[in-house]
């Protein structure tokens, strides 16, 4: 009697665990199906809270099922290529494709942990890792991750075209460092080149309107009624009064003018024929709103 009191206890633990070995094999075996044309993987990494302005952009590296390669650079805090970036395209064989696969499902990317970074770090690089299946996308990141699995399958796919791309960073490296020499945003001179202000002179550029005429204008002269913009070079406070010394003696026989430049290039000339008091300077040229606009989000974006 006691021993068939046993047996029914192991057979009730049986039952009560089948479901759960059941779940667990069918969640080994259910592994995503790659997609049989796009995207297979997707490697990328950004550096995060470094100095070095110029030097903050993504590298990607996209491998497509047919074995097509492409590496390029995006999300540039400030690109300073005439062009966009080239995206440099390579091949790989069925080999390197297959064990860029297989790798995958061995590390089995697909049940971990979304991110996978170093929780004590705040600065480094993001690596993330996207593979594109039939039944969906699944991303995997993290600063400076030290997850075994994860840095497995990046650095075999990062591995595979290392020369090619490294000499690819080096490309882009090189036009940021080159650009960066020249990069120094907005500033204001004087005839003989003299910097009177610059970035960090500059309140705020914006564009008003200066269409609007006194009662006692003759209408006639404005019957096309259209707008006309201007843009305000705005000084800080501290520079108002520097302004207006410079100033203080324009008339309409004796203007001040002065130069401005984006990134040592002539921009616009500004002259004034009255006293500079409230630390604006009006652009000579009127604009359309539209391109006003352009022409002073261009500048704001100059700004340090």
């Amino acid at each position: 009697m006691k021993k068939n009191k046993n047996l029914f206890i192991i057979k009730l633990i049986c039952i009560s665990f089948l479901p759960m070995l059941v779940c667990a094999c069918g969640k080994k075996d259910n592994t995503p199906e790659f997609s049989d044309d796009g995207m297979l993987v997707k490697l990328s990494a950004t550096p995060k809270d470094i100095e070095e302005e110029p030097f903050t952009y993504t590298t990607n590296i996209e491998v497509y099922s047919d074995g097509t390669v492409k590496i390029y650079a995006d999300n540039f805090s400030k690109w300073y290529g005439k062009d966009e970036p080239d995206v440099e395209e390579l091949k790989i064989d069925d080999s390197e494709l297959g064990e860029i696969k297989q790798a995958i499902v061995d590390e089995d990317l697909y049940h971990l942990h979304e991110d996978v970074g170093n929780k004590d770090g705040i600065s480094g690089v993001e690596k993330k890792l996207t593979v594109y299946t039939k039944s969906g996308e699944y991303s995997v990141y993290g600063i400076n991750p030290s997850n075994v699995k994860f840095n497995k399958v990046y650095d075999l796919i990062y591995g595979l075209r290392r020369d090619e791309l490294a000499t690819y960073i080096l490309y882009i490296e090189d036009i940021q460092k080159k650009g960066s020499v020249d990069d120094i945003g907005v500033t204001i001179e004087d005839s003989c080149e003299k910097i009177l202000f610059d970035n960090s002179d500059i309140k705020d550029i914006y564009i008003e309107d200066v269409s609007v005429y006194s009662e006692e204008e003759d209408e006639d002269l404005h019957e096309d009624n259209t707008s006309k913009y201007k843009i305000v070079i705005e000084l800080t406070d501290e520079n108002v009064e520097s302004l207006y010394e410079m100033t203080k003696y324009a008339d309409s026989m004796n203007y001040v003018a002065f130069n401005l430049y984006v990134d040592k290039s002539l921009n616009m000339i500004l002259y004034t024929d009255v006293p500079i008091e409230d630390g604006k300077i009006y652009s000579n040229s009127d604009y359309t709103e539209e391109a006003a606009e352009n022409a002073a989000e261009m500048l704001v974006n100059e700004l340090k």
